[in-house]
């Protein structure tokens, strides 16, 4: 009898070290906005490290392009969660690259010198060859989510290709729409 009351006492003590974050859906006109440079780069290497019971990626990036702002053509991204070792950390929400992956990515400086993507996943977009893949974190490209935004023009024409096409040229029409 007390093995279950045990258990069940360590369930609940366990609660109590479990974190959540809540993250505000961010329109592509928001990610620009907030942004401080958006790239596109490839993933050259990749470093983990486990520190404070939990795993942190590191990614080195090649810019091929800046799409907002500038500066060098190698970059640094810091995120929680990865594999090191035997050890994994998964945080709902943050995409994980693999060497040589290609991205698009909207970033925000950290006080390291390193950056950081901008709304977790919502701020990255993988790439293959000139396709973007849209996943359920871009919510803006969503054809029923479309009509909530109010879009019209060429924000809503670029919008309307990128749903139907998934093309990079027309995120890259978006952005610099949004950015200029």
């Amino acid at each position: 009898m007390k093995v279950p009351k045990l258990l069940f006492v360590l369930f609940f003590l366990s609660l109590s070290a479990m974190h959540a974050t809540t993250l505000k859906a961010l329109s592509l006109k928001e990610l620009c906005s907030h942004a401080q440079i958006i790239v596109i780069a490839s993933i050259s290497s990749l470093q983990s490290t486990f520190k404070k019971q939990s795993v942190y990626s590191t990614y080195q990036l090649q810019v091929n392009q800046y799409l907002k702002g500038s500066g060098s053509s190698s970059l640094q991204i810091h995120q929680r969660g990865g594999r090191h070792g035997d050890f994994q950390t998964f945080v709902s929400g943050v995409r994980h690259y693999q060497v040589n992956d290609q991205v698009l990515l909207f970033l925000i400086s950290k006080q390291d010198q390193s950056f950081e993507t901008l709304g977790f996943a919502q701020g990255s977009f993988l790439l293959k060859e000139d396709q973007v893949q849209l996943d359920q974190y871009h919510f803006f490209v969503d054809h029923k989510n479309l009509k909530k935004l109010s879009l019209k023009g060429p924000e809503y024409h670029w919008h309307q290709q990128l749903i139907q096409n998934k093309h990079l040229s027309y995120l890259k029409e978006l952005i610099a729409l949004y950015v200029s």
